[in-house]
């Protein structure tokens, strides 16, 4: 499979779990303003956060690498 074909399918699977997390996040959110959740649960959501910054970043790289691909590159 050609690189491009590679990295274009972990750039659409990222988002795809990027859109997981946003949807657990709004959850989260909503369930402690709901009164649902305690304080004490807030190492989920510092989790779930870390997760979003981390596939953020992965994102990036990855739209940046895409970008500086040769011709040459997306051939092989």
């Amino acid at each position: 499979m050609k690189k491009i074909a590679l990295l274009s399918d972990f750039v659409e699977s990222n988002q795809k779990y990027r859109k997981v997390i946003k949807a657990v996040i709004t959850q989260w959110v909503k369930d402690y303003q709901d009164g649902k959740i305690a304080v004490t649960s807030v190492k989920d959501l510092q989790w779930l956060l870390k997760m979003e910054q981390e596939l953020q970043k992965t994102l990036l790289d990855n739209t940046n690498e895409m970008s500086q691909m040769t011709m040459e590159d997306l051939e092989t």
